[in-house]
């Protein structure tokens, strides 16, 4: 489901990309080609800054986002997930305005792991 933030920020999503139609995208959320986002996972870019601003959650190509992955962009916090990545299977990635998430090497994220 792709959820538009009242701040009038949209998901943006590639067609190439296979979102699951149980997982949850909200906000400012930018899905590259050939990502896979899994039963269940939610992306959320949808709080805003102290200046009334929020970067985007980027999720780059070839990346994997398992079943009940939640990644959540507090405080209007960029993500960016780089290209080969993966999210295994219900981990938490929570990143506040205090600091940034951004992978640039294949990484993957263990099986309920959870980032803050």
């Amino acid at each position: 489901m792709l959820r538009k933030k009242p701040s009038g920020h949209s998901p943006q999503v590639s067609v190439k990309a296979f979102i699951d139609p149980t997982a949850v995208i909200c906000g400012h959320v930018i899905i590259h080609d050939y990502v896979y986002v899994g039963p269940y996972a939610v992306i959320r870019a949808d709080e805003l800054n102290e200046h009334g601003d929020m970067e985007p959650v980027t999720i780059h190509s070839h990346s994997n986002i398992q079943d009940g992955v939640v990644i959540h962009s507090k405080g209007g916090a960029a993500v960016t997930i780089g290209s080969h990545t993966s999210i295994a299977h219900r981990t938490g990635l929570c990143v506040s305005t205090l600091r940034c998430c951004r992978t640039v090497l294949p990484v993957c994220y263990g099986a309920n792991c959870t980032c803050w």
